[in-house]
C-alpha cells in the first residue's frame, strides 16, 4: 500500500471515528465525537468525505483534518463557509508534519472551491500559520436574578411556560426552525433532524417557550446557564423570556451572548445586566474579502445608521490581492473592485483585525466615517461551530 494524503470517503467511518476519539483521548460512541457533534459525525452525514486524511503504507490512518461546508445567509446574501474541526494526529505519529500537510491541503482547496470564509476553534498562534486569526465580535452579558427582581419587580417573569427540547420529534422544532431561518443571519442547518442535531452541538441544552393561556410560540434558546443563541418571534418578549427562563430553571445568574449586529437587543439588555463586555468568538480566515465585507456591511446597516463616506483598501489577502472601494451613500453600503490608488494597504492579518475584530488599534488611523462602520458583524452561532 502506498502513502495516501487526501479526502476520505464513507468506507472509513469506523476507522476515522476511532482515530479522532483516540487522538483527543475521548471514549467511543456517544461519549466521544458522535455525542459531542452529532450534526457532523453521524454515519448518514458522511464525515469521511469531509475529512482530509493520511494513510501510511502500513494501512493505518494516522491523521485527519475535518473541513465541513455550510452556506450562510447574511441579510439576504449567500456566503459559502467551510469550517475546520477535529484536527487530529494519532499520538505515535505526532511530529511527522501530517497536520501541516492536511491543513495546507484543506486551505488550498478552499481557494479552488470559491469558499468565502472559514472558522475554527483553537489556539490563536497555532492557526495563524494557516491564515486564521481572532475575529467576529459578540456582546457578552451577565444577568443576575436579584437585579431583575429590583428592576422589574417580583411578579415579572411568569408569563411563559418553558420546555426542554430533548428529541428530534419535539413538536416545537418546526416553529423553532422557521423562526431561525427568518433571522437576518442564519446558516443552512438542513432538515428537522439535522436542525435538532445542530442545536445539540457541544451537548448543549435547548429550551423553547410558549405564552401561558394563549399557547403563542415565543421562541427558543440554546445553552443552560449561558445562552449562546436566543431566537424570538418578537424582541418585545426579550425581558420576559430572560427573567422567566431564569425563574423556571432556578438560576441566580445567566450569561447571554448577543451578535454584534443586534444593536437594539444589546442596548436593551444593557439596561438590566450586571456586567457587559465585547469580545471575539473564534478564529476566522477570510478567503474572499469582497463578498464577506459586502454581506456584513449590509447586515450592519440593518440596525445601525451607517455614515456616508468611502475608502479604498488594498488587501494582500491569503488567497489573492484585492483592491476594493468600500462606501456608504445615503446610508446604503456597497463594495466594488477598483483601480484607484488605495487609501490603506493591509496585510491579510491586519485586514482581519481592522475589519472584523472587536478591538483594533489600526482602526484609529482611519477617517471618521469608515472607522464608525467597524468592526463589521462577522458572526456564526456556537451551534454552527465545528
Amino acid at each position: 500500500m502506498e502513502f495516501y494524503a487526501g479526502r476520505g470517503d464513507e468506507s472509513m467511518y469506523d476507522e476515522l471515528m476511532t482515530l479522532l476519539n483516540r487522538s483527543f483521548e475521548f471514549e467511543d460512541g456517544e461519549k466521544g465525537f458522535l455525542g459531542l457533534l452529532p450534526k457532523l459525525y453521524k454515519p448518514e452525514y458522511n464525515p469521511g468525505y469531509y475529512n482530509y486524511v493520511v494513510r501510511t503504507p502500513d494501512g493505518k490512518l494516522k491523521a485527519a483534518v475535518g473541513a465541513y461546508d455550510q452556506d450562510v445567509y447574511v441579510a439576504g446574501v449567500k456566503l459559502h463557509s467551510r469550517g475546520i474541526g477535529n484536527v487530529a494526529v494519532i499520538h505515535e505519529a505526532r511530529g511527522e508534519g501530517y497536520m501541516k500537510l492536511l491543513m495546507d491541503m484543506a486551505m488550498k482547496e478552499m481557494i479552488a472551491d470559491g469558499v468565502d470564509f472559514s472558522a475554527l476553534g483553537g489556539r490563536r498562534m497555532r492557526y495563524r500559520y494557516f491564515a486564521f486569526d481572532s475575529a467576529a465580535p459578540i456582546y457578552k452579558f451577565r444577568v443576575e436574578g436579584h437585579d431583575l427582581r429590583h428592576y422589574f419587580g417580583d411578579e415579572h417573569g411568569g408569563s411563559f411556560e418553558f420546555c426542554e427540547i430533548t428529541s428530534p420529534g419535539a413538536p416545537e422544532l418546526a416553529e423553532m426552525k422557521k423562526l431561525y431561518e427568518a433571522e437576518l443571519l442564519s446558516s443552512d442547518r438542513g432538515d428537522i433532524a439535522k436542525f435538532y442535531d445542530t442545536l445539540k452541538t457541544w451537548r448543549q441544552r435547548v429550551f423553547a417557550a410558549r405564552e401561558k393561556g394563549t399557547g403563542r410560540f415565543v421562541g427558543y434558546s440554546v445553552g443552560h446557564d449561558n445562552i449562546s443563541e436566543l431566537v424570538l418571534a418578537n424582541d418585545a418578549d426579550l425581558d420576559e423570556y430572560i427573567h422567566g427562563y431564569m425563574k423556571s430553571q432556578g438560576l441566580g445568574s445567566l450569561g447571554v451572548g448577543v451578535p454584534y449586529y443586534k444593536k437594539n437587543r444589546a442596548a436593551r439588555i444593557t439596561e438590566f445586566a450586571a456586567d457587559a463586555s465585547l469580545g471575539n468568538t473564534e478564529r476566522y480566515a477570510i478567503i474572499n474579502y469582497k463578498n464577506v465585507i459586502a454581506a456584513f456591511m449590509k447586515l450592519a446597516a440593518t440596525e445601525a445608521e451607517l455614515a456616508d463616506g468611502r475608502i479604498t483598501m488594498l488587501i494582500h489577502g491569503f488567497a489573492r490581492d484585492e483592491k476594493l472601494e468600500i462606501a456608504v451613500s445615503g446610508g446604503v453600503p456597497y463594495v466594488e473592485e477598483t483601480s484607484k490608488e488605495p487609501d490603506v494597504e493591509l496585510s491579510h492579518f491586519d485586514a482581519i483585525n481592522l475589519l472584523f475584530s472587536a478591538v483594533s488599534p489600526l482602526r484609529e488611523k482611519l477617517p471618521a466615517a469608515p472607522r464608525s462602520w467597524l468592526p463589521l458583524p462577522l458572526f456564526m452561532y456556537h451551534a454552527d461551530a465545528v
